[in-house]
């Protein structure tokens, strides 16, 4: 997983501002990164087509999926997911996860205070 430091999510804080513009830009950005995430993912999906698998064996191709998966891991990272993940991912590991646990409770600020936005279909990763 790719993990930022908690201070690289700052700007996450912006979803659920009472400034109309600075969410906008905010849920802009947010929902750019998931877009970007999913194009890595239809990437990883073309890979496996291609060698018929999700593990290639050719080198080319097995590199390639590297690269479109860590492509998404990267984009998605960026976002409020990122650090949620972080958050929980690390209740399974050596580290303590406190850092990340402001951005899960500005999850559920945000799925509260502005649903239409946080429901969004692009604001959200795929199932």
């Amino acid at each position: 997983m790719f993990e930022m430091p908690p201070e690289s999510y700052l700007w996450t804080y912006d979803l659920i501002s009472p400034d109309e513009a600075v969410r906008r830009r905010a849920l802009a950005r947010h929902q750019a990164l998931l877009a970007a995430a999913a194009e890595a993912l239809h990437w990883s999906n073309r890979v496996w087509a291609q060698a018929g698998t999700p593990a290639p064996a050719e080198p080319h191709l097995a590199a390639e999926m590297d690269q479109a998966r860590a492509d998404r891991r990267w984009h998605e990272g960026q976002t409020i997911f990122g650090a949620h993940d972080a958050f929980f991912d690390r209740w399974t590991g050596p580290a303590y996860p406190l850092p990340y646990a402001p951005y899960v409770a500005l999850y559920l600020r945000w799925e509260m205070e502005h649903p239409d936005e946080w429901g969004a279909r692009e604001s959200n990763r795929w199932s």
